[in-house]
């Protein structure tokens, strides 16, 4: 995987930052960490470097919430000209904000499990047996 590149959104604390970390010591050699800042996202790879001794981090500001953000981080993973072999989409708090997530059709056909009603598990095997 010496030739690997990865990008890690969310990459500035929790699961992200652990993620970036692991795939620095599975030997990919360029790991971009993503902030909602510049300034956000240097401090982690400087961290990174330093905690893991590996100079395979590359800051990269995002903000999802601002959508000339998105476009100047996908120019310049663009710029790279080598596929991103490893991507975790780890960004996004909700906050304060109202959100309700609902499942889409089509996650419901990929999961049938969704569609049926309060039927019990004893109802549902029933059913089963006897299609």
């Amino acid at each position: 995987m010496e030739y690997s590149i990865a990008l890690v959104t969310g990459a500035t604390s929790g699961i992200g930052y652990a993620t970036a970390s692991i795939l620095a010591a599975k030997g990919f050699r360029q790991v971009f960490v993503t902030g909602q800042t510049l300034a956000r996202a240097q401090e982690t790879a400087t961290r990174l470097a330093v905690e893991f001794k590996s100079q395979v981090f590359t800051p990269l500001e995002l903000d999802l919430d601002a959508p000339t953000s998105v476009t100047t981080a996908l120019a310049k993973l663009a710029v790279q000209g080598r596929p991103i072999a490893f991507l975790l989409l780890n960004a996004g708090w909700i906050g304060a904000k109202e959100r309700v997530l609902t499942a889409s059709p089509a996650w419901t056909y990929l999961n049938p499990s969704l569609n049926r009603s309060k039927e019990s598990s004893s109802e549902r095997t029933q059913k089963n047996e006897a299609e």
